[in-house]
């Protein structure tokens, strides 16, 4: 579930862990997505299950949920 959608960063939360992807929010009615995700900062959890490393597998999970709420929110996403 996404918690909050901020200028640098989303974050959301997934079983009870809280993780902040990274990216840039962008202003509408400019062609552009808007929000675009750094899927290279997904890597671990928020403290304190910032122990706990994120595979790729997992990671391909975390974008796709994150694709859906924001298209439920009407807006777009692009991963970079």
């Amino acid at each position: 579930m996404i918690l909050s959608i901020i200028g640098s960063y989303i974050k959301i939360k997934i079983n009870n862990k809280i993780l902040t992807v990274k990216g840039e929010a962008h202003l509408p009615g400019y062609r552009s997505s808007d929000f675009v995700i750094y899927s290279h900062s997904i890597s671990s959890w928020d403290p304190s299950d910032n122990n706990i490393r994120i595979g790729e597998e997992e990671k391909q999970k975390i974008l796709f949920q994150i694709e859906q709420e924001m298209k439920d929110r009407n807006m777009t996403v692009e991963i970079v």
